[in-house]
């Protein structure tokens, strides 16, 4: 017999769903294999904001270069743990970096000030307190962030002190930082700062 267009279509679900499986397993699989450390580099009020250390099991240098990865996420979603894809993570690895990705305060319950309040926070911890734990060249950090991240990271040029060496801001999600909005998220979208 000769199989009908809806068993053909059946089947092709069937296999999509497979390979979407096995994916989804090979990524789960791969992400699995790294162990971040997690510390806490910030405390507002009762909130710990923490940041996850990956570092490489073998390295050509003597101090480790730092990727500082920004998640993204809107400003408003988001979490350390979805910043770099398995496959970036484990390409800095594998060329000997310490990958640094950080979690920070959220829209609507953070305004943006804040939020680039714990960026400069966990760069300046990077800079003085991991430098004591893991051996870090505190002068060879790149700043990589998508979306939102990518947005923070674009800014990082003028708003980290030092300047970290690098900037890659993938697809940045800029916003006004100028806007009141910015700084108090009930004012009204259409005002900004010079009105």
């Amino acid at each position: 017999p000769i199989p009908s267009t809806q068993d053909s279509h059946t089947d092709q679900l069937i296999l999509q769903m497979k390979v979407a499986a096995a994916l989804l397993f090979l990524c789960i699989s791969v992400a699995s294999c790294f162990t971040p450390q997690t510390f806490t580099y910030k405390n507002v009020g009762n909130i710990s904001i923490e940041l996850d250390v990956y570092v490489p099991d073998n390295s050509p240098y003597t101090k480790y270069p730092v990727l500082f990865d920004i998640h993204g996420g809107g400003y408003c979603f988001g979490a350390k743990n979805e910043g770099s894809t398995s496959q970036e993570l484990e390409e800095s690895l594998s060329r000997g970096w310490v990958v640094v990705s950080i979690d920070y305060r959220l829209a609507p319950g953070a305004v943006l000030n804040e939020i680039v309040s714990d960026v400069q926070d966990a760069y300046a911890w990077v800079r003085t307190e991991l430098v004591q734990k893991i051996n870090i060249d505190p002068d060879n950090i790149i700043v990589f962030g998508q979306s939102a991240g990518g947005g923070l990271t674009a800014v990082a040029g003028f708003m980290l002190n030092p300047r970290p060496k690098a900037l890659y801001a993938f697809y940045p999600g800029c916003t006004n930082f100028l806007a009141k909005f910015a700084f108090n998220p009930l004012a009204p979208l259409n005002q900004t700062i010079y009105q």
